[in-house]
């Protein structure tokens, strides 16, 4: 079953910067996971659509066919869920100018909540709530430019759960 996301184009953060919270999603019909490493955001050019934004996936999630953009010039690919087939959001190939312009998190993997389960990501040593670093481009190794925070990952052996954050 095919589902026209409403708007496709690149993601801001949502949450205030001190706040930015690490969270997994999940396919909402089957329950694979998608990404642990998402965050709340919005669109650019629709500020009142919410979504979730991520810069690495797991191989739950497909590109299933380009899709025509109706708000932005992003060359975008719609999205599914290995497991059941259903749409879960779409990826972004080529940002457009506006978008590229705008103030982004430079996340290119968006995912629509109606489409996806959240929980939140603690990390594997203190078992506490994970916030992505304070500014960005957020990066896997090394955390934020200027912070002496690093992220850390741990590839799993591939049974369902992808990686472990460790924040120090």
């Amino acid at each position: 079953m095919r589902r026209q996301i409403a708007t496709e184009t690149a993601a801001v953060v949502k949450e205030t910067p001190e706040k930015q919270r690490v969270c997994s999603l999940s396919c909402c019909y089957c329950g694979n996971m998608l990404t642990r490493f998402a965050m709340l955001a919005t669109s650019i050019s629709d500020p009142s659509q919410d979504m979730f934004s991520t810069y690495r996936i797991t191989p739950s999630v497909v590109p299933v066919y380009r899709a025509k953009n109706r708000e932005c010039r992003c060359v975008t690919m719609e999205t599914a869920c290995r497991g059941c087939g259903n749409q879960v959001g779409y990826h972004i190939e080529q940002p457009c100018r506006q978008c590229t312009v705008e103030e982004n998190n430079g996340h290119m993997w968006i995912f629509c909540q109606e489409y996806v389960t959240k929980r939140d990501t603690l990390s594997a040593q203190t078992k506490e709530q994970l916030y992505w670093p304070v500014s960005g481009p957020y990066m896997l190794h090394g955390g934020a430019p200027g912070t002496s925070e690093e992220v850390f990952e741990r590839e799993d052996s591939g049974e369902g759960n992808y990686v472990d954050l460790i924040l120090r």
